[in-house]
């Protein structure tokens, strides 16, 4: 329903009837590049998107975890005036 009113909005009665495969052919072009993949998964089917959260690769804003053996025991320099 969404698609039908961006499209009709945007290209008036023709946009309504072309809806569909125009919203496909976006979908296709965002799921060949890795930027624009997340929007890809949102446009498609509530499946995809669960099985995308479930086997997603932890987001790049995340706190990385420190390499085995260095619990943050990290050699803290002060500076002395």
């Amino acid at each position: 329903f969404l698609s039908l009113m961006f499209w009709g909005w945007l290209l008036g009665p023709v946009g309504m009837l072309l809806s569909v495969p125009l919203t496909i052919i976006v979908k296709i072009a965002l799921e060949a590049s890795p930027e624009g993949r997340w929007l890809a998964i949102l446009l498609g089917p509530e499946q995809e998107l669960e099985q995308a959260l479930r086997t997603s690769a932890p987001s790049p804003l995340a706190a990385p975890h420190p390499p085995p053996g260095d619990a943050g025991n990290e050699r803290l320099t002060t500076r002395q005036d």
